[in-house]
């Protein structure tokens, strides 16, 4: 994971976070450009997923998202016979796009290669878990037997209304 590591890092071997039953390893890819981070990113989940398969035999890998964990994930797969459970945080198709009003070339390189790769994580993955049943429509085929879908939204009708009557939710922040 880039984040959870109280400014320390895993450098040597220690998780440099626990919360509960999990360690949180960190990467110090952040220092890099962007497609050398990338790299520096996938070799360590790789690295380190090879490393604690060696301390203690897990048998599901999941995958925080699409990109190089979800290659990660199909690597560590490929080499441990573990299954791959890939979840798709956001649309994979333009979310890129919507990082800024004025999409960069980034983000746009971004969106190219997200609608390149997108189509082959079903085929990678054992199990897809989706926000919303119809995420991947128009992205790729995915039998509705190898995906789950749930969402965190909260049941509004838990909340008591207000005296106003304005029909507006105000949502902050990301996942």
């Amino acid at each position: 994971t880039p984040v959870w590591n109280n400014g320390k890092q895993s450098e040597d071997g220690d998780p440099c976070a626990r919360l509960g039953n999990f360690d949180y390893y960190v990467t110090n890819a952040a220092r890099f450009p962007l497609v050398l981070k990338i790299l520096v990113n996938l070799l360590f989940y790789v690295r380190k997923g090879l490393q604690l398969r060696s301390n203690s035999k897990y048998q599901v890998i999941v995958a925080y998202g699409p990109f190089t964990p979800a290659w990660a994930g199909w690597v560590l797969k490929r080499l441990t016979g573990a299954k791959l459970i890939v979840e798709f945080p956001g649309n994979p198709i333009n979310s890129f796009l919507l990082n800024s009003p004025h999409p960069t070339f980034v983000n746009r390189l971004k969106t190219w290669f997200s609608k390149l790769t997108s189509p082959l994580i079903p085929l990678m993955a054992d199990h897809i878990r989706l926000l919303f049943p119809e995420q991947l429509d128009g992205v790729a085929q995915v039998h509705r037997d190898k995906t789950s879908s749930f969402h965190y939204f909260t049941p509004i009708e838990t909340i008591v209304p207000s005296a106003e009557t304005d029909d507006y939710i105000l949502c902050l922040g990301g996942p």
